[in-house]
């Protein structure tokens, strides 16, 4: 068989091979196309049902309500903590508080009772309380403040 032979006989089905073979680089390439065409225009309606106005309000919302919470949380703890500390204060200085007014007690009487030349002596030995012991004084005098034993 000569080669003349040999190609018109085999030509047919080398060109259905290479036909088909090319058919389905087209086919294949075809269906890719179609799959990034889809890709994109899903892409697209996304992008454009996507608000980022929206979003960005979504984001400020979630921030500002994590900012309430903790806010609370601090205000809790401050407030958990002072009436800690005030009770502590209280609880300290009680003694001393009772002790203190027993001797103001004890000066407001025994100042009551000094003459105007006395009691004046005494309020130039205290230079920074003169004005309190001063109203204090006529507040007990006038009856504002409960009479002293």
């Amino acid at each position: 068989m000569s080669f003349t032979e040999f190609t018109n006989l085999a030509m047919p089905y080398i060109n259905f091979i290479i036909g088909s073979l090319i058919g389905l680089v087209i086919f294949f390439k075809n269906s890719e196309i179609t799959a990034l065409k889809t890709n994109v225009s899903t892409l697209e309606s996304i992008i454009k049902h996507y608000d980022v106005e929206q979003f960005k309000k979504n984001v400020d919302l979630k921030i500002e309500n994590l900012t309430l919470e903790h806010k609370k949380e601090i205000e809790n703890v401050f407030k958990r903590s002072e009436e800690s500390v005030k009770d502590k204060i209280l609880e300290l200085s009680m003694p001393w508080l009772v002790k203190y007014n027993e001797l103001l007690d004890y000066e407001f009487h025994y100042l009551i009772k000094l003459s105007d030349e006395d009691l004046d002596k005494v309020l130039n030995l205290l230079p920074h309380n003169r004005q309190f012991i001063e109203t204090q004084l006529k507040d007990i005098k006038s009856g504002k403040l409960k009479p002293l034993n």
